[in-house]
């Protein structure tokens, strides 16, 4: 079915259903021993999806039972982590040269080839071995999952946690803006991140209007990527700045990723402006009309078909 929920579906049976599904899909990616790092890196994102539906049904659930499957869920998204860091940094020192017309000077040389060297001397995690550290958690985690009662009922399992995840996306955007600390801009991101994989999972409601949501939350959640990892390409250029035996070089770097990182922070409050435009409380209640009034695609009559949707 995907990750989202099904029209007609109970909200309580269609949080148990999609988590179960990511469940298998981690298995499907892992179990067996020919499939490699690509296959870790996939299992990887169903693990930020269960993540995500986790934050949704956060109000409803309870904060006992919210942190246990959320710690186990971060547990096994740090298991399959891998080499993500240092490909991060490849990438952002990559993007730099091209975007903000950084020369390739023997600093910049020195560097990726260093980096370069540090990641070819990890051995990266297969898909076997990735599936015995993660077993025994994701064993846990399903059986959390069929165990779980709700405080709310129809489309308050989701809706409250909808709402109060735009709510902190808004939050933590005036926040990292007030401190300029990336730590907090890494926050927000995760936020947007959430608010991402929540339109997917409303997708039924309005497929076209949630898939430009969805689309515009992932290029916002991208920008953010982007930016953060500038932070950390500076920070480790200044860690090696004795190994680049350039300063000036060196400062070089530090100077244009921080310059293209304004740009960035620049760039993502113009489109969270107008993602988060409406309040938390307000955009919730606006899904919850979507959902209980669907519009059906044109028979071949050109008339909509008839549906209804449970809350």
């Amino acid at each position: 079915m995907g990750f989202k929920f099904k029209r007609g579906e109970r909200f309580a049976d269609g949080f148990v259903r999609v988590a179960l599904e990511q469940t298998k899909r981690i298995e499907r990616h892992l179990d067996e021993k020919e499939r490699g790092a690509q296959n870790v890196h996939e299992a990887r994102k169903c693990v930020k999806r269960m993540r995500a539906l986790l934050r949704l049904a956060r109000p409803a659930v309870g904060p006992k039972w919210w942190n246990e499957v959320d710690d186990l869920c971060s547990s096994v998204g740090s298991t399959l982590a891998g080499l993500r860091n240092l490909d991060s940094l490849l990438e952002a020192l990559d993007k730099l040269a091209v975007v903000s017309g950084v020369k390739k000077t023997p600093t910049f040389d020195r560097f990726r080839a260093s980096i370069q060297r540090e990641r070819q001397g990890i051995n990266e995690m297969s898909a076997a071995e990735a599936w015995g550290e993660v077993r025994d958690d994701l064993d846990v985690i399903r059986k959390r999952f069929k165990r779980v009662r709700f405080s709310e009922r129809g489309f308050d399992i989701v809706g409250l946690g909808l709402a109060l995840t735009c709510k902190e996306a808004r939050r933590l955007e005036e926040t990292a803006y007030a401190t300029g600390n990336e730590h907090d801009f890494h926050r927000w991101r995760k936020r947007v991140q959430h608010h991402w994989r929540h339109m997917q999972l409303f997708n039924a409601s309005w497929p076209e209007e949630m898939a430009v949501r969805a689309e515009a939350a992932r290029e916002l959640s991208e920008v953010l990527g982007d930016e953060h990892d500038l932070g950390l390409l500076a920070e480790e250029v200044r860690k090696r700045a004795d190994e680049l035996k350039n300063k000036r070089g060196a400062d070089g770097l530090v100077d244009a990723a921080a310059n293209r990182q304004q740009a960035l922070r620049r760039l993502a409050r113009e489109r969270s402006r107008r993602l988060f435009a409406e309040r938390g409380k307000a955009f919730s209640r606006r899904i919850r009309a979507y959902w209980k009034n669907p519009v059906d695609p044109l028979d071949e009559d050109g008339e909509g078909r008839q549906g209804t949707m449970q809350s």
